[in-house]
């Protein structure tokens, strides 16, 4: 989708050329990729800095008059968050803050600028993918939920809350938090849904819960086609978008879960099974997720 608004172009020329600290710098291109966050891919030119045609991506905060769950408020900042706290991680192909603003003192809204990861989106590569390449990179997700697992935090729940010493003392509680916040987020909205009947199913099931003794980082929507970038030609991963649905948590609480490929699992590594309390919380993820 390409773009058009002399506001808007202006606004990111201001953050081009605060982060880069140069009035030569310019914007020779914008492309917008999402609408929801509106995330934007600016390509730069600049001779002076020899960074001509370089990309990197913009990520705005939803649009005043579009409808935003809760977790939308922090999502820019939580993002900046997690891939600071991976930036050093030498496997998982994740891109570099260049800066996460929230006081709105370069522009008028809230932004987050990271570097462009190379690739062809898997949602736009998947229809001429042959199933051998499909395995590949289905293997490689898996591997990547694994490797993000194996990180630990002394407490549940969001990462933000976590850092600043607010988090959860339990599973069970951090899930509870989780799903009364969408679940009052779908009130506002005035959504028809059988809210008395989903907080007590839930609550019977909250025992399952009582499994999960170790906070592990789970990225929720890791893995979806819209949030990975590949190479078609040799199958690679190059590229995991968008870490701003994170949880310190269970690892299955992340949506490639509810169908997992046979692939998928094997890149895991570990042994899943449908039976007991595993089946019982995804049943219950698949509510909040």
């Amino acid at each position: 989708m390409e773009f058009d608004s002399s506001h808007e172009w202006t606004e990111f020329e201001k953050v081009v050329q605060s982060v880069y600290q140069s009035s030569s710098i310019s914007v020779r291109h914008a492309e917008c990729l999402a609408s929801h966050h509106q995330v934007y891919r600016i390509t730069l030119a600049s001779t002076i800095l020899m960074i001509d045609s370089t990309d990197i991506i913009l990520k705005l905060p939803p649009r005043a008059n579009t409808p935003q769950l809760s977790h939308d408020r922090s999502a820019l900042l939580t993002e900046s968050h997690v891939l600071s706290f991976l930036k050093h991680d030498p496997v998982l192909p994740v891109p570099s803050v260049l800066r996460c603003e929230t006081r709105r003192s370069t522009i008028s809204r809230p932004f987050l600028l990271t570097e462009c990861l190379p690739g062809t989106r898997l949602a736009d590569a998947l229809p001429y993918l042959p199933q051998s390449t499909r395995c590949k990179i289905d293997q490689q997700l898996g591997f990547f939920h694994n490797h993000l697992s194996l990180k630990q935090a002394p407490a549940f729940g969001h990462p933000l809350a976590v850092a600043n010493g607010t988090g959860c003392a339990s599973w069970r509680e951090a899930f509870v938090t989780i799903l009364e916040s969408l679940l009052r987020d779908a009130e506002d909205m005035m959504l028809s849904l059988p809210y008395a009947h989903i907080r007590q199913h839930i609550s019977r099931l909250l025992p399952a819960l009582d499994d999960v003794t170790e906070a592990r980082l789970c990225m929720v929507e890791l893995g979806l086609p819209d949030r990975v970038f590949v190479n078609p030609e040799t199958g690679r991963v190059t590229g995991l978008v968008d870490w701003s649905w994170a949880v310190w948590g269970d690892p299955s609480f992340a949506k490639m879960w509810e169908q997992p490929s046979a692939d998928f699992i094997e890149g895991y590594g570990e042994v899943f099974t449908n039976a007991g309390h595993l089946q019982t919380r995804r049943t219950m993820y698949v509510i909040a997720v």
